[in-house]
């Protein structure tokens, strides 16, 4: 345990500063994707911070099953992990309807879940060394947590407002959010080259592209738009529905839920399940007419 909570501040480490340098240098705009993108990286870093003093023996010994652990947890978890989604929600809606969020109410959004989400759990930390255990309902009052707790569940309440708040912003901009555009933030990759929402083929004509950026060169730029914006003169032969990879899904989750059984052979049911599906999946004419059951 002590090698693995050393060793993985590397990897984590190296992530850090490479999102930091991405950032570096260039114009950043403070809308609602990138405040909850330097939002993760705020909170994560907490969070790994608190994660990897665990590593010294006397630390864990004495934070083992507390509210530190619950705080530290949550940072990662439920702070880096969500705000990241979040962040990605807010980038990526525009492209998936052709609307654009509303940029009031996403900063409240923001503001509130990074307020509400510090308040919640950075006070977890200081109730985990003067000992409240985790996974128990009621504490004894000479521990003097009264402080830490209330201040938790007044963030918790400001948390949950923020959430109310994202859930709006989505669904009132999916009707009434202002278009988008093809490309509203100037993004340099080809994704953002096609019409929001794209169609069904994605792109009429397969661009040439000579660089990481292609975008972001006017030249390659208006080549690249000339042929991806344009209606296609003849729709893109696409290929048929399959409910193979449903299925393929359906059978490796099966697998994985039949081993919590502990009987030896019951996932072999799942994996077998599978791999017919895999097989009926490769085998199948994905250009196959309406109606034909034919397969390769």
């Amino acid at each position: 345990m002590v090698a693995s909570t050393m060793i993985i501040a590397i990897p984590t480490g190296v992530k850090i500063f490479n999102w930091l340098a991405t950032m570096w240098g260039g114009q950043i705009r403070f809308n609602s994707a990138m405040l909850y993108c330097i939002g993760l990286l705020a909170i994560f870093t907490v969070g790994g911070l608190s994660g990897i003093m665990h590593a010294a023996a006397p630390v864990d010994l004495q934070q083992h099953d507390s509210y530190f652990v619950v705080a530290h947890f949550h940072y990662v978890v439920a702070g880096g992990v969500m705000a990241g989604i979040f962040a990605g929600i807010h980038y990526w809606f525009p492209k998936a309807t052709g609307r654009l969020m509303s940029e009031t109410l996403g900063k409240w959004s923001f503001w509130t879940y990074f307020i509400g989400f510090n308040l919640t759990f950075f006070p977890m930390h200081f109730s985990g060394l003067y000992g409240m255990p985790r996974r128990t309902w009621t504490y004894a009052e000479e521990l003097n947590v009264q402080i830490f707790n209330q201040l938790s569940t007044v963030g918790a309440f400001i948390f949950a407002l923020s959430g109310i708040l994202l859930l709006y912003n989505i669904l009132r901009s999916a009707k009434k959010g202002e278009p988008a555009g093809h490309n509203p933030f100037d993004a340099p990759t080809l994704e953002w080259s096609i019409p929001s929402p794209p169609h069904h083929y994605n792109f009429p004509v397969i661009p040439e592209v000579r660089s990481r950026e292609p975008l972001w060169h006017e030249d390659e730029r208006r080549e690249i738009e000339a042929v991806t914006l344009g209606e296609a003169a003849e729709e893109p032969h696409m290929p048929n529905p399959s409910f193979w990879p449903l299925l393929t899904a359906m059978g490796a989750t099966l697998t994985w839920g039949l081993i919590m059984t502990r009987i030896w052979w019951a996932p072999l049911i799942g994996l077998a399940l599978t791999g017919i599906c895999i097989f009926m999946w490769a085998t199948e004419d994905p250009f196959a007419e309406k109606g034909s059951h034919s397969a390769a």
